[in-house]
């Protein structure tokens, strides 16, 4: 799926997900940046890394649709990290680890969701 970097990953094909619990199907294209699940480095040895496999995916598709609301604003921030718990879930994240995550992307989202400036991805 992904090219590896330490930094940031970047899809090499088209990425096609359905969330069953909304009936959304996301498409998240080829040569998309994302940057991992955001977990502070205190809590990583409890919790995990922002690559740990249980969690790609839903920082994937939560990434993607904070990026993608600077282009459409059909999906906002709420309901984009309850699609980000939902595929926690879908992913056997514990109920209460994806409820925590989920009220840590609340609580601190905001600051990325109004980020616009993606200096983290790498020049071609």
């Amino acid at each position: 799926m992904p090219v590896y970097n330490t930094q940031c990953r970047r899809l090499i094909e088209d990425y096609l997900y359905h969330d069953p619990s909304t009936g959304f199907w996301f498409k998240v294209p080829a040569g998309f940046y994302w940057d991992g699940t955001s977990i502070p480095w205190l809590v990583r040895p409890l919790i995990g890394g922002k690559w740990s496999p249980q969690y790609e995916i839903a920082g994937l598709i939560h990434d993607y649709l904070y990026r993608k609301d600077v282009y459409d604003s059909t999906i906002g921030r709420k309901q984009t990290d309850i699609i980000f718990y939902n595929i926690l879930r879908t992913e056997k994240v514990r109920w209460i680890r994806a409820k925590e995550m989920y009220l840590g992307v609340r609580a601190g989202g905001w600051m990325s969701y109004n980020k616009k400036d993606l200096g983290w991805i790498p020049e071609n």
